[in-house]
């Protein structure tokens, strides 16, 4: 949800409580993945991209929970706002091939959704 950058023991210490308050904070909620895509297009990706299909509304309140408990523990502000694409990939050349492994790619277009879900 929120890149920290590099942080010593008592930062992972505060992000940590952080991110329990962030969690203590909210209701536990679902969320259904869908959405694939690609960048610059699904012919040539550079990036993989799943959506959020449902649970993007909570998953973006308890983003903003988090930072708000990340700068109650001493942390700066998100230079970026969140943005409820739970998963980004980058797709990588094979070694000494300078094509890219589209692999992932194929698979992903079997799939349509997943669903998860906390007890």
């Amino acid at each position: 949800m929120r890149f920290l950058g590099d942080v010593d023991d008592e930062g992972a210490r505060k992000a940590e409580e952080a991110m329990r308050e962030a969690a203590a904070s909210r209701q536990r909620f679902g969320a259904t993945l869908g959405g694939f895509g690609a960048f610059p297009s699904a012919q040539a990706p550079r990036v993989l991209w799943i959506g959020m299909l449902q649970g993007a509304e909570p998953n973006a309140l308890l983003a903003s929970a988090l930072d708000q408990a990340l700068a109650r523990h001493g942390f700066e502000p998100a230079e970026e706002s969140f943005e409820p694409a739970p998963h980004r990939g980058r797709v990588g050349a094979l070694p000494g091939t300078g094509r890219r492994d589209c692999s992932m790619r194929r698979r992903w277009r079997r799939a349509s959704r997943w669903t998860a879900c906390s007890s």
